[in-house]
């Protein structure tokens, strides 16, 4: 048996740009050609991507990550845009600890907090399965639904929302489409 030859390591991201983000998506592991071309071809999408060898059933694969991003809504967008441009690749989200409850991690001390984008928020609700399936709901639809969670006065709710975009307008736009298309209201808020 021979062994597949180790594959060469990604570039690493310029400091500034590795320290950030919190969230990653998990692209799954393959054969070293197969996560090499995977790699690539989220690169051409406009995102980051790396690979590390891991040990599975007694064989050397290649686990495939894309980001790291800034918020849960960016990892969102490139999650659903991956699945539709790459079809078959499976792209899970995986958070830091450091950020379970927002959208977007704390922003360090002394920082200035930057413009973000808009987002069409349907629900809040206090059940993760019944936000979930909203989600899928405005996924079947058509719409780049997400989850996340916040704490308000001590109880944990689920927020179910569409988007993200960079514009008031297209946020806007997507709100009256959702409205028409599933009878559900939205309200458009800010996204770090």
């Amino acid at each position: 048996m021979t062994k597949a030859p180790a594959p060469t390591p990604a570039p690493a991201l310029p400091p500034a740009t590795a320290a950030r983000g919190h969230y990653t998506l998990n692209l799954s592991a393959y054969s070293a050609s197969g996560a090499a071309h995977l790699i690539q071809r989220v690169r051409a999408l406009g995102y980051p991507a790396s690979g590390h060898v891991i040990q599975r059933a007694g064989k050397s694969l290649t686990l495939v990550n894309a980001g790291p991003f800034e918020t849960r809504a960016a990892a969102e967008a490139a999650r659903l845009k991956i699945v539709q441009s790459i079809p078959g690749a499976p792209a899970h989200l995986e958070s830091g600890a450091s950020t379970p409850s927002g959208d977007a991690p704390a922003a360090p001390a002394g920082s200035h907090a930057r413009a973000g984008g808009w987002a069409v928020q349907v629900a809040a609700m206090g059940s993760q399965s019944d936000a979930n399936a909203l989600r899928d709901k405005l996924r079947a639809a058509g719409f780049d639904g997400f989850v996340d969670s916040v704490n308000v006065n001590g109880k944990r709710l689920w927020r179910v929302r569409a988007g993200p975009q960079t514009q008031r307008d297209d946020a806007s736009r997507v709100r009256d489409q959702i409205k028409a298309k599933l009878g559900l209201p939205g309200n458009i808020v800010s996204v770090p």
